[in-house]
């Protein structure tokens, strides 16, 4: 692996501490604003991991059609999703469906349908991307759980509004 990374997010600059943190880790990272240039380039160049946003605004191609035209050009690399996806498309019921066939449902691919909410932290590169290593690490779990409960579910944890959790706090 050399360390090549592709950033895929229309509010993303060099200068987002991110990109910056990559770098300081010797990451080789580009930026990339618009999805038809980043189709081009990633049909053009090597890398080793893509980082997509999903809301890619109106000018642009959605991460969605975009993540499938990857998948088009490359099905190994791996693709790693950062974005408010639900949240910003307000809960509706299209954005909870779009997440569940793209996160969760090649989850229960891998693991089957009596997948327990378990994660594996490492899997292969290439398809069927069988899972290895530790399982049941807490934060993934939790994270999936989380994803499904709130994002999927939309059931918000009960003490979110008695102690009003739900509001960004300075």
């Amino acid at each position: 692996m050399n360390n090549r990374i592709i950033y895929i997010d229309d509010n993303i600059d060099d200068d987002d501490p991110l990109v910056l943190s990559l770098k300081d880790e010797e990451f080789e990272v580009k930026v990339l604003k618009d999805s038809k240039n980043a189709l081009e380039y990633i049909k053009t160049r090597q890398y080793d991991i893509v980082l997509l946003d999903l809301d890619m605004g109106a000018r642009s191609t959605s991460g969605n059609q975009l993540f499938n035209e990857i998948r088009k050009v490359d099905e190994k690399v791996p693709v790693v999703i950062i974005s408010a996806y639900i949240k910003i498309n307000h809960y509706s019921n299209s954005s909870r469906e779009n997440a569940y066939n793209q996160f969760l449902k090649p989850m229960f691919h891998v693991y089957g349908n009596e997948w327990d909410g378990s994660i594996h932290e490492i899997f292969d590169g290439d398809p069927i991307f069988e899972p290895h290593g530790c399982i049941n690490q807490a934060w993934s779990v939790a994270e999936i759980l989380r994803a499904w409960v709130e994002d999927i579910l939309v059931e918000r944890p009960v003490y979110e509004k008695k102690y009003n959790l739900n509001k960004i706090r300075v």
